[in-house]
């Protein structure tokens, strides 16, 4: 199994990164991961997650 990226190497990898592909990553995992859609929306409505609750 491939080890997973570490927080600098996934930083770097983000930084040189198109923003439509980071925008595709974004999209797929609202659509196909529950938690991660409950993130993106407390982001993208209020930055904090305090206000979810």
């Amino acid at each position: 199994m491939k080890k997973a990226f570490t927080i600098a190497t996934l930083r770097k990898k983000i930084s040189s990164s198109q923003p439509k592909e980071i925008e595709n990553l974004l999209v797929e995992l609202y659509r196909t991961n529950t938690t991660a859609s409950r993130q993106i929306d407390v982001f993208f409505n209020s930055n904090s997650l305090e206000d979810e609750y």
